[in-house]
């Protein structure tokens, strides 16, 4: 009964219910990217915006209406037109890349983030799909890391450090000697 069965499958009931299984799919990928936390924007050959999540929307302070006005360029602080056209060629060809910018904020600030992006081909046409990480707080912990070890170098480095914290010179002797 194998015959019988790609029969049934070829019926417009059967068609029907793969049409609504595949819908259903499309929206519960949709409903996830609208809800991430992480900023999703997916971008047109001419670098405008097709699409952004509540997440971009937030996190960078524009409405859904503005970016529906912008590109790319607009958004990135170190990207120009030209640049665009590179970057876009260069993930067509391999398919993602992630790169370090500033994304510059509605009300003129920036901040720094981490872009992953990757094409997308969808009926002989191709976009680039684009997920934004703020980087602001992984550069705040550096920044506070870094000054805590200049702190650190600043109180053995002076004379009295070494009288004063014999096991702590000695320690950071033994690290510098090691590294």
């Amino acid at each position: 009964m194998a015959g019988g069965s790609c029969v049934r499958d070829r019926t417009p009931v059967a068609a029907l219910a793969r049409s609504k299984h595949t819908i259903e799919r499309l929206l519960l990928a949709k409903s996830s990217i609208d809800k991430s936390r992480e900023s999703s924007v997916w971008v047109r050959a001419d670098a405008s915006f097709i699409y952004v999540n509540d997440a971009a929307c937030e996190a960078f302070g524009y409405t859904h209406d503005e970016f529906s006005e912008m590109h790319v360029w607009d958004l990135d602080a170190n990207v120009t037109e030209v640049d665009f056209r590179r970057i876009r060629e260069l993930v067509e060809r391999r398919g993602h890349i992630i790169l370090r910018t500033q994304v510059r904020l509605r009300d003129g600030g920036a901040i720094p983030a981490e872009v992953g992006i990757s094409h997308v081909n969808i009926r002989n046409e191709g976009f680039q799909c684009a997920v934004i990480h703020d980087l602001s707080e992984l550069r705040e912990t550096e920044k506070r890391l870094q000054d805590c070890e200049e702190r650190e170098r600043r109180t053995l480095d002076l004379g009295s450090g070494e009288r004063r914290y014999p096991f702590i010179a000695a320690v950071v002797r033994d690290r510098r000697s090691r590294a």
